[in-house]
Formats: C-alpha cells, sequence, structure tokens
C-alpha cells in the first residue's frame, strides 16, 4: 500500500497590481519520513499539474461558481487517472534496494484550506466538509456523524433522479436542500480507497491560527480593548527570540503566521489582571490556547490525547461568556450563535491523530513553502505572456538541471570513494593524491551546500551527535575587567566575589588560587541549542539568553529567567532534558 498525499492552494503571482493567479497541485509519499518530507530542501514533494482558473461567461454567481467547481473536479479526475488502474490491480515499483514490489496507491490526504476542503467534498460554503453537521449545527460542542464517501454518492443519486443536472441553476438550488454544491461528478468517485471522512486533514495555518486570529483575537479586542491591549503589549520587556510589539499590533500592515504564533505566546499574560476579563472568559480562553498547542505536539499518548479532549470540551463549555459580555460581535451588531465553520472543524484534529499521525505533517504552510519556487519564482521568470506555459517549461527544465546534478555528484562520490579505497591499499601512485584530494574536497563542498555532515561516520554516531545539547559564547567577549570586584561593582552583584570562589572551589577542588584575583571576562549572552521536548533526535531552534548590565535605559539592567532540569527524570507528559551547566562544566 504506497499513501499517496496531495495538495493545492491558489496563491496571487503578481504583487501590489493585476490579478494574475495560480493554482499548484502538489503529490508526495506518505512512506517518506514527515521530518524529510516537510522540508523544502529534500525536494518531497513534486508540482504535478496547475489547476486551472477559468471564468465563464456567467452573469449569476451561483452558477458562475458551479461551473469552476465542476472544472476543478474534472480538472483532478484527468490528472490522477493512473492511480485508478493502479489501485485496483496494483503497479510495480522498485524499492531503494532494487527490489520490485506490487503496489497499491491509496489517496490518504488531502492537504488543503477549508474552502478547498469544501469544494473537494462537493459541499456548501456554511456546511462542514468532513461531518454532516449543517449551518445550525456548526457551534455545537459534540461531533456529528462522519460525512462518507457512501453517504455523498448517495445523495447525489437521489439529486439526480428528480433534476438533470445539466440544468444547473435547477440542480444547484436542489443540491443546496442537502448541503451539497453544484458538482455531480466528484473526481474521487472511482479513486479506489477513498474515505471523505479522513482524508481532508486538519489544517493547523488556516483552521487554528487563522481562527485564532479572526474570533478569538477579535473577542479579547472586544472586551478588553484594541488601545489597552496595545499599551500593556508595548510596556513588555524586550526578550531576546520572542518578537516585541512595540507599536502594538494595529500598526501591522500585514500578519503572517509567525506574527500570530508570537501573540498567541503573550496574550493571556497581557490580558490578565483586566477588569473586563472575569474567571470564566480567562479559563475559556485558557482552554481554547491549551487546545491550541497540544495539537501541535509531534507525537501523542493516551493522556495527551485525553488532555486535547478536555481542553476543547472546556472551550464549548465556556465559550457562551463571549456573547453574555457582547465580545461576540459582527461590523454592526452583537452575533447571538457560533455558527462558525473552522470552529466545527475542531472536533476533526483529535480522531484525525489516531487515525492520520500527527497533525503538523499535514498543514498547508508545506504548500505555502513550495509556492515561491513553484509558483512565484517561475512566473517571474517569463515574459507575463502565456506565462503558464513558460512556467512549466522552466518548472520542467529545472527538475531535468537537479536530476543531472544529482546523478553527477552520485558518480564522482562512487568514483571518490572506491580511488580513496585503493589509495589506502596502495594500488594508487602518489602522484594522483592532489586529484583524490580535490575531488574529495568537492564532494564535502556539496554536502556541505545541502546541509549535510562533512565527516564520514555511522548513521548512530550522527544522530546522537545531531540530538546533543549545545552551549556556545562568542569568541570575543563583550567586557573585560581587572577583578572580579570591578565586576560586581558595575553589575550591582554584592555577593559575586563569595559566589564564584565557591563554584571554582567546586570545579577544581585541588587548585589553590583565589579567584578573586583574577582577571574577569563578561559576556552578555550565550545561546542554548537544545533537543525538542517531542523528539530527542532533532534541536529546537537556538535560544539566546541575556543578562545586560544596569545603564540609563535599564536602571535595573535585563536579565532573562532560564529554567535549568538538573536531572533525568520528567513527567508523564514527556518533558525530559539536561542542565545546559553541567554541559558547562565539562
Amino acid at each position: 500500500m504506497i499513501p499517496v498525499l496531495l495538495g493545492s492552494d491558489k496563491t496571487h503571482l503578481t504583487v501590489f497590481a493585476g490579478d494574475k493567479h495560480a493554482w499548484p497541485l502538489y503529490m508526495s509519499v506518505g512512506n517518506i519520513s514527515s521530518k524529510v518530507r516537510n522540508k523544502p530542501k529534500w525536494r518531497a514533494w513534486a508540482l504535478i499539474a496547475y489547476i486551472p482558473i477559468v471564468k465563464f461567461d456567467e452573469t449569476r454567481t451561483a452558477v458562475q461558481t458551479a461551473y469552476q467547481a465542476r472544472l476543478f473536479h474534472q480538472s483532478l479526475k484527468r490528472v490522477l487517472h493512473p492511480l485508478v488502474e493502479a489501485g485496483l490491480r496494483g503497479t510495480r515499483m522498485i524499492d531503494s534496494r532494487g527490489n520490485q514490489r506490487l503496489c497499491f496507491p491509496r489517496l490518504a490526504a488531502y492537504i488543503a484550506d477549508l474552502p478547498e476542503q469544501c469544494l473537494i467534498n462537493i459541499t456548501g460554503p456554511k456546511v462542514n466538509p468532513s461531518t454532516l453537521a449543517r449551518y445550525h449545527d456548526l457551534g455545537d460542542r459534540i461531533k456529528h456523524p462522519a460525512r462518507t464517501r457512501e453517504w455523498i454518492l448517495s445523495e447525489i443519486s437521489t439529486i439526480c433522479e428528480t433534476v438533470d443536472p445539466d440544468n444547473v441553476p435547477a440542480y444547484i438550488k436542489a443540491a443546496k436542500n442537502h448541503g451539497l454544491n453544484g458538482v455531480h461528478q466528484p473526481f474521487w468517485a472511482d479513486l479506489p480507497g477513498y474515505e471523505a471522512e479522513i482524508c481532508l486533514s486538519p489544517d493547523i495555518l488556516h483552521g487554528l491560527h487563522r481562527f485564532w486570529r479572526d474570533h478569538i483575537l477579535d473577542w479579547v479586542l472586544e472586551m478588553v480593548g484594541s488601545g489597552e491591549v496595545d499599551k500593556r503589549l508595548r510596556a513588555l520587556q524586550p526578550v531576546v527570540g520572542m518578537r516585541h510589539f512595540h507599536s502594538g499590533i494595529h500598526s501591522l500592515a500585514q500578519w503572517t503566521g509567525r506574527e500570530d504564533r508570537e501573540l498567541q505566546r503573550v496574550l493571556l499574560a497581557v490580558i490578565a489582571g483586566a477588569n473586563e476579563v472575569d474567571d470564566k472568559a480567562m479559563a475559556c480562553l485558557r482552554a481554547f490556547h491549551d487546545f491550541l498547542y497540544l495539537t501541535q505536539y509531534k507525537s501523542h499518548q493516551d493522556a495527551t490525547l485525553r488532555y486535547l479532549h478536555d481542553a476543547l470540551d472546556n472551550f464549548h463549555k465556556l465559550k457562551g461568556v463571549f456573547i453574555q459580555n457582547g465580545a461576540r460581535r459582527g461590523k454592526k451588531e452583537p452575533i447571538p450563535h457560533f455558527y462558525i465553520p473552522k470552529l466545527a472543524n475542531l472536533h476533526l484534529y483529535r480522531d484525525h491523530i489516531i487515525q492520520m499521525g500527527s497533525t503538523p505533517q499535514f498543514s498547508t504552510e508545506v504548500t505555502e513553502t513550495y509556492h515561491q519556487e513553484m509558483a512565484k519564482k517561475a512566473y517571474r521568470s517569463t515574459n507575463k505572456k502565456d506565462y503558464e506555459i513558460q512556467m512549466v517549461r522552466r518548472i520542467d527544465r529545472g527538475e531535468r538541471i537537479f536530476l543531472m546534478n544529482e546523478l553527477l555528484s552520485y558518480q564522482k562520490d562512487t568514483i571518490t570513494q572506491n580511488a580513496l579505497r585503493q589509495h589506502l591499499m596502495g594500488s594508487v601512485p602518489l602522484y594522483e593524491e592532489t586529484l583524490l584530494r580535490l575531488a574529495e574536497t568537492a564532494v564535502q563542498q556539496r554536502k556541505t551546500r545541502e546541509g549535510q555532515p562533512t565527516v564520514m561516520q555511522p548513521a548512530r554516531h550522527q544522530r546522537r551527535t545531531e540530538a546533543k545539547s549545545l552551549t556556545w559564547v562568542s569568541t570575543k567577549p563583550h567586557r573585560s575587567y581587572g577583578s572580579l570586584k570591578e565586576v560586581a561593582k558595575i553589575y550591582k552583584l554584592p555577593d559575586l566575589e563569595q559566589r564564584m570562589e565557591e563554584c571554582y572551589r567546586v570545579l577544581d577542588e585541588t587548585s589553590n588560587t583565589n579567584p578573586v584575583w583574577l582577571k574577569a571576562h563578561v559576556w552578555h549572552n550565550f545561546h542554548i541549542h537544545l533537543p525538542t521536548v517531542q523528539d530527542d533526535q532533532t534541536l529546537a531552534e537556538a535560544q539566546t539568553v541575556q543578562a545586560n548590565p544596569p545603564s540609563n535605559s535599564l536602571p535595573f539592567g535585563r536579565r532573562d529567567c532560564v529554567l535549568i532540569v538538573e536531572n533525568d527524570e520528567a513527567e508523564e507528559t514527556g518533558l525530559q532534558g539536561e542542565g545546559f551547566i553541567r554541559g558547562l562544566k565539562a
């Protein structure tokens, strides 16, 4: 079984002006590890088609939308036609060891935002694409039954018995009563093994972060006041590694997922203590943020899945407070309900994690990243006339060049390794040493550009090296002083000499040197690189810790807080690590 992954997202090609768009369709394979698959440098996603974007000569908006939806499904039906025969009878493929295997590809997941999910499962715009929840059910606390493939095809058959699909206006009206759109031949109808309720993966970027920005943040600003939130954000102390909104959030010209994440880290602390935010509202907001972070775990246990369910249940139980205090508002008046399509999608995350794995690997951030190379750069290389054909040719040419370079590099690596082996055995003349050294240098330079280790080590040793905790400072200190006494006076640390003497004796018990008289070098920051909480084989982003001396602008200096785990024991949730102080001792 070969799990096939698809991803698509419509994107702008022009900047600031123009109406040029592209709709790339990407494909990958679920057998590839998500660590590799979702890194653009490994090129694990392939562009297989550009979905046509056509504007029909139709004045009625509903009919125009139905035509475009039908064109989408007909296009994908043609592109994915090879999967039908291969899925039924199988196709022979060669694995990494050269063995032939009979494989049956299945469309396992389709990564898309909510409008495209509705388009794929042919549902209306105010209907949940993966469950039977209709418009008035979107805010329910419970999850509704799944929208299965059999149910959708049965509803289409029922509609076609009474209405001719060629009569598009009449078909649209009849389909709307069943919660469907104007498509009567979905592309997945002939795909073997397609499961409509599982294939559409919940999305973190649009389904969580964008929902948080469009709704949760708006409710907070309505309660506390936008001016008060900006004032509190400006009052926060800047911390290295975290975004400081020195002008508030209303001055932001453009929002991205990065701004969402940075504001989510501090929002609850910022609004804590505000008179307008009571305990019930704070508990509801905390429950949603717990759910937001739990869904982004890269691995789960029964306990974390239970936390995920409880957090969402608490949010639904308390969300009515935003209607009671008037925070749930439209442009003109309060809204007395929670009929939000993305809100119903929150019920899908837990079940999808159990069936398909962790949610981050199915985020639309992957397709957004590939847009730069596969769409935007390709468009900029054209003359803007008949650009679709030029874009395809440019991408095809780039892929051929990449594969040729890979082949040449592989051959060079093989020749170099064989020559080095023969040289070590004494079968290569000495005058070839220079050529061999140059060839080896070229191979290592290529590996350096690709981010691979240049030293030949066993794979097991490489994994241990990559996951090792790192702590480092700059080569040159920020300040140098004559003695610790001078440092203690400038930095207002009266017990520095005593503490350093105790530390020095612990580190070197055999030495009789008094550290008080040693020359002191001071660094104002150092860097920490630790493994992630969820995966000890992957290093998280490097963090910078600052400790600046007192000054006119900072009378008390600036000291970042650091939590240190001094033993290997941890909670059941998986928080593990080792103190970086011990690394400094070594």
